[in-house]
């Protein structure tokens, strides 16, 4: 019989650990959980995903921040070409 390994332990539960920090799993609901949940795209994931580690993360807020403002810049760019959206 083969032993457990820690690798086994990630397969089967992705959700319990984080590569590359800890400011996800500190959280009661990791991001891409919440996304996943609530049918988010991609733009408004990444939004959740900065949003959550805004004050937690090593880059700082201002980083966090730029990269939200950075993921609304893209979905306005997307919705006045794709949407027809003239609200300037």
């Amino acid at each position: 019989m083969k032993m457990t390994t820690k690798n086994d332990f990630k397969t089967v539960f992705p959700d319990t650990y984080q590569v590359d920090g800890d400011h996800y799993v500190k959280l009661k609901i990791q991001p891409f959980e919440y996304s996943r949940m609530n049918g988010f795209n991609v733009t408004q994931s990444n939004i959740i995903k900065y949003a959550s580690r805004l004050y937690n993360h090593p880059d700082g807020p201002r980083s966090m921040l730029e990269k939200i403002k950075h993921y609304c810049d893209l979905e306005i760019q997307y919705l006045k070409v794709n949407k027809n959206d003239t609200s300037d």
